[in-house]
Order: structure tokens, then sequence, then C-alpha cells
């Protein structure tokens, strides 16, 4: 799984390849707690219509 994180001032975006798919998530960021933001796109991403 390779996973690809973007924290930017408006939104953050997630993209995960796993070879053969590939996942993106995209949420609002999260500046007191950037990691709350990574988390929220990366659920956001797996979830189906990701």
């Amino acid at each position: 799984m390779t996973l690809g994180i973007d924290v930017g001032g408006t939104f953050t975006d997630v993209a995960m390849w796993d070879g053969a798919a590939m996942a993106v998530g995209k949420v609002p960021s999260t500046p007191l707690d950037q990691s709350d933001g990574v988390m929220a796109g990366a659920r956001t991403a797996v979830r189906p219509g990701g």
C-alpha cells in the first residue's frame, strides 16, 4: 500500500494505491491537529464511492 497525503490550508487530500486500485479522499483541513484531517481523509477514501 502506498499512501500520499497533502495537508493544505483549506483541504487535506489522501490517496491510497494498493498496486491495483486507487482510492482518494478530500476533507476540510484540521489546523489544530493535522492527524485528525489525515485520518478523516483516509476513512473517506476507503468508503464505497470514495
